[in-house]
């Protein structure tokens, strides 16, 4: 599983803590099992700092 969100693939999905975050062109969404979506926009900003762990990669499913 890819630990850090700026390398995730177009598309793929990862599970974490409830919220399940998509890449997509520009940036992510952010679901949550409550159907509520945030898209979240590319920021290199935190690219190092930016570290995910205890999730499942659900690639794209």
């Amino acid at each position: 599983m890819n630990d850090d969100i700026y390398r995730m693939e177009l598309n793929e999905t990862i599970e974490c803590k409830g919220l399940y975050i998509t890449r997509v062109p520009g940036g992510w969404v952010y679901d949550s099992d409550q159907n509520s979506a945030c898209f979240v926009p590319y920021n290199e900003e935190f690219k190092k700092e930016h570290k995910i762990t205890n999730c499942n990669n659900t690639k794209g499913e």
